[in-house]
């Protein structure tokens, strides 16, 4: 390898190692997804033809991003998947812009992926109930009791019930606080 090759190399590594502090305040698993979709996105771009096998930031452009994208879904990786990729793709490319000013747009700028579907929930059988019901009795435990007779009883949903607050079950002065 010559000297131009490994600088390049150790230039590539050193961005990397900067973009993983500036991820920092994102949970571990969040930093570990956008770290490996980008240094997988980098090896891609570099092996494209004319880019002899190195990553520069401006190779970052919409036309690339749009094939790399392309080349997940030739891949078989789903909607949803690329999705992120494309997302992680947008932060790694607001970095480039604001933390390091190696690129003046952000590239996923105006790529349109469909979206992604509404997929209503499944309901569980009566089975799956009466087994879900009798593991929540089990347990004993009255918060997941309480969980379980919102989702059962009153028909939420789980996203609706994680999202739900203490300031959000006021009845009224007659009926008390849940």
């Amino acid at each position: 390898m010559i000297l131009s090759e490994h600088n390049a190399i150790e230039e590539v590594r050193d961005l990397v190692d900067e973009y993983e502090q500036f991820l920092s305040g994102k949970a571990r698993g969040t930093m570990d997804a956008y770290l490996r979709t980008v240094r997988h996105l980098i090896a891609w771009v570099a092996q494209r033809p004319g880019n002899e096998g190195q990553f520069q930031p401006p190779q970052l452009t919409q036309t690339a991003v749009e094939r790399y994208l392309g080349h997940l879904e030739q891949e078989g990786f789903s909607l949803n998947h690329r999705t992120r990729v494309k997302s992680t793709i947008s932060n790694f490319a607001q970095f480039l812009i604001e933390e390091k000013g190696l690129l003046r747009r952000n590239p996923t700028r105006g790529i349109e992926l469909p979206p992604l579907p509404l997929i209503a929930p499944h309901p569980l059988s009566g089975e799956q109930r009466s087994i879900l019901r009798s593991l929540v009795e089990q347990e004993g435990d009255r918060r997941g009791a309480a969980l379980f007779a919102l989702g059962y009883w009153a028909g939420c949903r789980v996203s609706e019930v994680s999202w739900l607050q203490m300031t959000h079950t006021h009845m009224d002065p007659e009926e008390g606080w849940l």
